[in-house]
Parts: C-alpha cells; structure tokens; sequence
C-alpha cells in the first residue's frame, strides 16, 4: 500500500485484514494529512499512525535538498531490516510518526527513528503558512517513523508488516539519497522472509 490519497472501502481494508490473518506480508507506505482508513489494520499489529507532520529543524536535511519537514532519520540497529543501515540515514519526503500501541497483539520494533530535535506538529495547515513552532502538547522526539511487526493470527505463518509513516521514500526523486532504497528494498527482503 504505497502512499494511498483517499480512504479504502471498508471490503478493501477486510480483504487486507484477512490477508493478513493468512499469514500475508504487508508494505503499507502512508502520507501525513491522508486518512488511509487502514486503522483497523494497523492496530492488528499493534501500530497506530499520529494525525501529525514530523517537523525537524535540524540543518542537516538542508545538504541534501531538504527542509524543516524533509526529516533525515535514523535506522535502529535493533531489526533486521536496519541492522546494516544504522550508521546511515533515511531522507522522507514527509512523515506522520507512528505509535507502538500497548496491550496490542502484537508488539511492532520501531525500525527508523527521528532524531531529538524533531516534533509531530498536529496543526498541519498552518505549517506552510506561519511556520514550524513547537506548541504545548506535541510530541518531541525522538519520534518513530517507521516499524516492523510480525503476529501469528492463525495457523503456523505468521503475518507480518511494515508500516512507514511516509510514502515517498522510495519514489524517483528520493530513492537514490541517503540509504532510502536499501531500506525500502530491506523492507520488502524481510516481508518476503529472504532477509
């Protein structure tokens, strides 16, 4: 699911929940401001996607072409996916932060975080207008951006998933900055279990 702009039908987001419960493998690549409608889907593994634009004013996105809303990030050591990349960088093109929920039947390993500078600013359309300024009750970072979580629903494969909180990564005009399309291409090695 590579950066949806309107909501999935309600039989759509059952055929993918359904998918999953068979033990399916899910790339699910979402944009700040659009509501995908894959909640549902989501919470079955234990991910839920902020209603927030990650904001970071630190100059280094500025070398490579980005802004205060272009985040530069960084991969965890902790997951396969990561585990060779966490000395390099991801460039997103925007990102909503994601939450690991508690009490979920899954328990997802976030796999790309942002750094402390950064915040989810939740009065987006604003932002363009007035500018970045952090207000009381926005969270600060360092924020999860992207996660990765596996759970047995039925049967013996375990479904997995993994959840971006941005869909542009690797587009054209992302791909070949930082280490974007290895971790895109990671992403994909390990949802198809050749890590």
């Amino acid at each position: 699911v590579a950066a949806p702009r309107k909501a999935f039908l309600e039989p759509e987001v059952k055929a993918l929940r359904d998918y999953a419960a068979r033990g399916g493998r899910l790339g699910l690549y979402l944009e700040p401001e659009v509501n995908a409608g894959l909640d549902a889907l989501l919470r079955d593994f234990g991910v839920e996607a902020d209603e927030d634009m990650v904001v970071d004013p630190n100059p280094v996105a500025r070398l490579f072409g980005g802004t205060a809303v272009t985040p530069v990030v960084r991969p965890s050591a902790a997951h396969p996916i990561t585990k060779d990349l966490a000395q390099t960088g991801l460039l997103l093109s925007t990102a909503r932060s994601l939450v690991a929920l508690r009490d979920a039947p899954a328990t997802p390993t976030p796999i790309a975080l942002t750094g402390d500078t950064a915040w989810g600013e939740t009065d987006v359309k604003s932002l363009y207008g007035k500018g970045a300024k952090r207000d009381e009750g926005e969270k600060g970072g360092p924020l999860p951006v992207a996660m990765a979580a596996e759970r047995t629903f039925q049967g013996d494969r375990p479904g997995r998933a993994v959840v971006v909180g941005d869909g542009d990564f690797f587009s054209n005009g992302y791909q070949d900055l930082l280490g974007n399309l290895d971790f895109f291409m990671n992403g994909v090695s390990w949802l198809a279990e050749q890590e």
